[in-house]
């Protein structure tokens, strides 16, 4: 994902005394933003750069605390992935493909939908955390296993509003969350999967 930081030299002041201050308290104002939802549900729209060439794609998200969530791309193509607490589906719908693992898996612990449905005391075992500014912080993995070099998580009045992601294969992507609404009643059968009986199942 695209880092946004504003490269000023009020906004290169405020990051330097950030991460100077208030290294030790970054993790636990992290930790109080994403405790203000049990649950969220979103519109997203997401573009990915790679080597200069750019895709967009748009849907929906639910979170459901702990570790259940449906995030849907319905466009340009389909696709689907759900995790039940237990188990993370990806179901490619062009492919008539699904990939299972279980959420425990080292890759999947670093995704950014286990970041935002996870339990947030984690946080500071799996991130070294840094503000970057008001209400935007950098999170770092800290195993060399996790396929993302850094995310960014920005708020706007308490309120997840933008994820960017960098990852290891040098893909930039920023995902902006619009409709947010929080702490409303989720449909338990969200979180559930049940595989097409033509689909290719594969586990990881």
């Amino acid at each position: 994902m695209k880092l946004t930081l504003r490269y000023s030299i009020s906004m290169l002041l405020i990051g330097f005394c950030s991460c100077t201050f208030a290294a030790d308290t970054a993790p636990q104002m992290l930790q109080t933003l994403l405790s203000k939802f049990r649950s969220l549900q979103a519109h997203f729209v997401e573009t990915m750069v790679i080597q200069g060439n750019s895709q967009q794609s748009s849907g929906e998200v639910a979170i459901q605390r702990p570790n259940r969530f449906r995030w849907t791309t319905t466009t340009p193509s389909e696709q689907l992935y759900v995790s039940d607490g237990k188990q993370l589906w990806q179901y490619e719908a062009d492919l008539d493909q699904v990939t299972v693992q279980p959420i425990n898996n080292q890759a999947a612990l670093y995704s950014p939908l286990m970041l935002l449905s996870g339990q947030v005391s984690d946080l500071s075992r799996l991130y070294t955390i840094t503000v970057l500014g008001d209400e935007q912080f950098q999170l770092v993995p800290n195993s060399s296993d996790s396929l993302i070099n850094s995310m960014t998580l920005t708020f706007s009045h308490g309120v997840l509003s933008e994820l960017d992601l960098t990852n290891t294969m040098g893909q930039v992507t920023t995902i902006v969350f619009s409709k947010v609404q929080m702490n409303q009643p989720i449909d338990s059968k969200l979180f559930q999967f049940v595989p097409p009986a033509s689909a290719d199942v594969l586990r990881g």
